[in-house]
């Protein structure tokens, strides 16, 4: 029998065949279809990356034309003159890294202006050039792009010609002509690559290469007419097939996708190695030619096992694959073989799980971003502080499932204080305010992080209900930090254990919900100060109409007496005149009497003396009256007396001489502030009615001058005691006729003043940080500080001894600041000193009638209340400004003078309309103002960079090449100008703006068209502050 006749050969045959023609049949047909699965994604990738680089070089073009004719339609380039208009053109040049020249030409080609990158060109380097677009011809004339030429330095060039037509009758006045390098506007896609055999090429519309990864080809010069598809293109198609299989000149089979642009025309070309796309498919051929030898040496059984395996894994990887395309993330391809298909089920497994990720990530910023809107959209609009804490603890309740919240705010004074809460119900163990570091509230502070904190014990916080309580499972205390300043803390406790990505909003939001807070405190604090303004605006107006109604009465009844004294002093002077004479007669009849000399001799003309007039007798007094202003010098002790009587004001002179000090007598009150300016004076010794301006007028320019207004006065008049000669400055008041021992006391009163080194003042203050604060801002060398936190201690410190002066709060612990002076009154052991109450909380028009009765300083705390109370405080502890510090000096001299915050200060204004720039430049320069101008946000990043004496920046919002948010986003992301102040300048008047510039990093906010005045005083608070 022929081995061929053989049932074991022909079933061996028949099973084989029956074994491997299916399996092969298989493996090619899944070959096949895994091939032209690569090959449709590689066509895929490279057109996406072909299609990707032409979307950016049309989109580069596209933003050029754009932002060249921004320039245009404002105006400002045609009607500038040559100069400006090279410099415009040069701040152009600098924003588009890839243009290589700007030109503007007249309509027959003869160039005006020329900037170059690299290039200066001077006027007779202008030419003429014949080749532009007529676009006089054109009837609706628009931008033309030429084609790419080479210039004369060998570069590639591309030609914009942009038409700039007359703003009145559109039509063409001259031409713009931007030469574009197309070297810079296409090298991003020399470092393109597709695995690692593929790049990415550029050609011209005549094949040439214009960008390669090597740039040897481009420096040769070599055209790509080799590649089906770059031939295509230079024929004029427009259409290109994919995936074209060619040998290139290394012999090398690749597959070649391509893009092609139409303005400028140009071509992506995507090269990649045909055996490197296909090098999956080439392994699964390798290994199903492994399977069809194997089987052929195993057997019919091994066969149709590996059969059954192979075409199971395909079934399980075709479902798989559909499951996961209809969306069904969560499904996963089982893994039966680490052959091909294992690879490849695996690839999709992962890619699946790339996907679910990718989803989930989305998924929760889409989340974040949702529960960010909703809380902005609730804070929208000037809310007061404690309704927008109580909206942020309802939705945070309801946004992250919170059972139980309240919010602690920073009320300026080193507190934090409950101001809102959310289903709480505060016990026993409570409290209502917390320092920097106390408890976990103050640690939050201290640390500026959040603190998460768990195994809460049962009786610290509890979530209550109708049907009972529960403790919470976690613990949330969240700061809220803006400029570095916690400006409120909130804690929320849940049942549940928050999520990382609920921490992560809760971290995210509180940023912004610090900007909202300490806006909306910021807002309550100006609110107050406006309204205590106003408040005392209309006091003083009706307290100026009141005093100038007595003052013109008292000057009406100032001169009638002092027409009435002059008339008497006259008369006395007369009848003294007459009484003289009158003893000369009677002693001249008495000697004749004695001598026996007979009635009708005389020896003495007694009808030849008459009387001096009064006029005559006061300047003759006036002459014979000597002080010591010719004898003072360095290191005198000076009393100054003005005083109009002749003989009193000699007594006074007498008695300053006695005590060791050196008189000046003024007879009035214009002499006397001459003298006051001229000799330095330890003391004044002043009279009320005086000839010309009266006492109180010469206490007013004494206290308001800086160089006198430490000098102690002491008033003596014929008029009653006023308290408004004591609240005006003055230390003493004496009542004429004055006894010597009167006399004597006033003198050494003074005497004990002028040698008293250390004034003594009373500090009245509960609040142990306002304390320390106001000692430290009256601290010196000459000041004794003597500082009590309730009323008994302040009538016990008073009781035992005199102080110069007294600072007052009318909250104290034990009693009412009022109820303190009604007690100081009434005490007789108690010198009262002059009383300057300072207090943070507003007063009704009764309370300030009832003040004004022991004081006349009343301060209420805000704005400038620092620099309120030094000065206030220098003027009654008789303190010689001069002598103080700089930074206390500065601070009553600029109370006084509201301008000279401006004086050398620089200004950095960030503008792109020039015409606004030169108009502010001009007023800030006239109150002494130096400026610094940007055009964009890019050139004031540069100029802070380099500069360190800006004071503050005025920032217009919508500029070119970066707008004013990001500006002042940037300068918030340096911490040495955290500190700067920048004051937005915008159009719009939405108060979504101005949260969205305090949020991007501005101080305050202004609506254009400018109010000079109101800018002015925004600046002015700034640059103190």
């Amino acid at each position: 029998m022929k081995w061929w006749n053989k049932i074991s050969y022909r079933l061996t045959a028949f099973i084989l065949l029956l074994a491997v023609v299916p399996l092969a049949g298989f493996g090619i047909s899944t070959i096949r279809d895994i091939q032209q699965t690569r090959l449709l994604s590689v066509e895929q990738i490279h057109d996406n990356i072909a299609r990707h680089s032409v979307d950016l070089i049309e989109s580069s073009l596209l933003d050029t034309q754009k932002k060249i004719q921004l320039v245009i339609d404002s105006n400002e380039l045609q009607s500038a003159d040559s100069e400006d208009q090279e410099w415009i053109l040069q701040i152009l040049i600098k924003s588009l890294p890839h243009l290589y020249s700007l030109t503007i030409a007249s309509t027959d080609g003869q160039e005006r202006v020329k900037v170059g990158r690299d290039t200066v060109y001077n006027p007779k380097d202008l030419e003429l050039h014949t080749d532009h677009p007529d676009f006089l011809k054109m009837e609706n004339p628009k931008t033309i792009i030429g084609s790419i030429h080479e210039s004369s330095s060998t570069r590639l060039i591309l030609d914009m010609y942009i038409p700039l037509l007359s703003p009145m009758d559109r039509q063409v006045t001259a031409v713009l002509a931007a030469e574009i390098d197309i070297e810079k506007l296409l090298n991003f896609t020399a470092d393109l690559r597709v695995g690692t055999t593929g790049y990415v090429y550029i050609v011209n519309e005549k094949g040439k290469i214009l960008v390669h990864p090597d740039n040897s080809v481009v420096l040769a010069g070599e055209y790509a007419l080799y590649n089906p598809l770059v031939q295509d293109f230079v024929s004029g198609h427009t259409e290109f097939a994919a995936n074209k299989t060619y040998v290139n000149r290394k012999q090398t089979a690749v597959l070649t996708n391509v893009r092609a642009a139409t303005e400028p025309k140009l071509m992506v070309v995507v090269i990649q190695s045909k055996q490197e796309a296909l090098a999956a498919v080439t392994r699964i051929s390798k290994r199903q030619t492994s399977i069809l030898v194997s089987v052929l040496v195993l057997a019919i059984l091994l066969s149709l096992y590996f059969t059954l395996k192979i075409t199971r894994s395909l079934g399980r990887l075709s479902s798989g694959v559909q499951q996961i395309g209809a969306g069904n993330l969560n499904h996963r391809i089982k893994v039966s073989s680490s052959d091909e298909l294992g690879i490849v089920t695996r690839s999709f497994n992962r890619m699946a799980d790339d996907l679910k990720s990718v989803k989930r990530m989305a998924d929760e910023q889409g989340w974040m971003k949702q529960g960010s809107a909703e809380l902005d959209n609730l804070l929208r609009g000037d809310l007061p502080l404690d309704k927008i804490c109580t909206t942020i603890l309802t939705f945070m309740a309801r946004f992250l499932k919170e059972q139980v919240g309240l919010i602690y705010v920073h009320d300026g004074q080193g507190l934090y204080t409950y101001i809102a809460g959310y289903a709480f119900q505060p016990g026993k163990k409570f409290q209502k305010s917390f320092k920097r570091g106390e408890g976990l509230i103050g640690q939050a502070v201290q640390e500026k992080k959040m603190l998460t904190i768990t195994d809460i014990p049962n009786d610290y916080i509890s979530v209550t209900s109708g049907l009972g309580a529960l403790v919470p499972a976690n613990l949330s205390i969240v700061p809220f930090v803006f400029n570095d300043q916690v400006e409120a803390v909130m804690e929320l406790g849940s049942l549940a254990a928050l999520t990382q990505l609920q921490n992560r909003f809760l971290s995210e939001t509180a940023d912004s919900i610090a900007i909202i807070i300490a806006g909306a405190r910021s807002r309550q604090e100006l609110s107050t100060a406006l309204v205590q303004t106003r408040q005392q605006a209309d006091v003083l107006q009706k307290q100026q109409e009141e005093l100038q109604s007595a003052n013109e009465e008292l000057e009406e009844q100032t001169q009638l007496l002092m027409s009435s004294e002059s008339r008497l002093k006259e008369q006395q002077e007369e009848l003294q005149a007459a009484n003289e004479e009158l003893e000369e007669k009677t002693e001249y009849l008495e000697r004749n009497k004695k001598n026996n000399v007979p009635s009708g001799l005389k020896k003495m003309d007694t009808a030849a003396r008459k009387p001096e007039p009064p006029k005559e007798r006061r300047a003759l007094l006036k002459n014979t009256l000597a002080d010591d202003r010719d004898k003072t010098g360095p290191g005198d002790k000076v009393i100054l007396i003005i005083e109009d009587d002749v003989d009193f004001a000699m007594t006074l002179l007498k008695f300053c001489r006695e005590k060791g000090f050196k008189g000046l007598v003024a007879l009035t009150g214009e002499e006397g502030l001459e003298l006051a300016q001229k000799y330095p004076s330890k003391a004044i010794i002043l009279d009320i009615h005086l000839p010309g301006i009266d006492g109180w007028t010469v206490l007013d320019s004494l206290k308001e001058n800086s160089a006198t207004r430490h000098i102690p006065v002491h008033f003596m008049s014929s008029d009653d005691p006023v308290p408004e000669a004591f609240t005006k400055g003055a230390m003493g008041y004496i009542t004429k006729p004055v006894s010597l021992e009167a006399l004597e006391g006033v003198i050494t009163h003074l005497e004990s003043i002028i040698n008293k080194e250390m004034k003594d003042l009373l500090l009245v203050e509960d609040n142990l940080n306002q304390r320390h604060a106001i000692s430290k801002l009256i601290s010196g060398n000459d000041v004794a500080i003597h500082e009590v936190s309730n009323g008994k201690d302040a009538i016990l410190a008073l009781e035992k001894k005199p102080y110069d002066c007294m600072i007052l709060d009318l909250g104290l612990p034990d009693m009412s600041g009022f109820d303190l002076l009604k007690k100081m009154e009434k005490n007789d052991l108690i010198a009262a000193p002059p009383v300057i109450v300072y207090t943070g909380r507003e007063l009704t028009q009764d309370e300030e009638q009832e003040l004004r009765k022991y004081s006349e300083t009343i301060i209420i705390k805000g704005v400038r209340s620092e620099e309120r109370l030094l000065d206030e405080t220098s003027l009654f502890l008789h303190r010689v400004v001069e002598r103080m510090p700089e930074e206390k000096r500065k601070m009553i001299s600029d109370l006084h003078d509201l301008d000279r915050v401006f004086q050398d200060r620089t200004i950095l204004i960030v503008d792109d309309d020039m015409r606004n720039v030169f108009a502010l430049s001009k007023v800030l320069h006239a109150k002494g103002i130096n400026t610094i101008k940007a055009e964009n946000g890019l050139k004031a990043l540069e100029i802070l960079e380099i500069r360190n004496d800006v004071d503050l920046v005025l920032m217009d919002i919508m500029m070119p090449v970066m707008d004013g948010y990001e500006t002042m986003k940037k300068i918030r992301a340096k911490s040495r100008f955290d500190k700067l102040p920048i004051i937005a300048l915008t159009a719009k008047a939405m108060q979504r703006d101005k949260e969205d510039c305090i949020a991007a990093g501005a101080n305050d906010y202004l609506v254009k068209p400018l109010e000079i005045d109101r800018l002015l005083s925004m600046m002015r608070v700034w640059l103190y502050r």
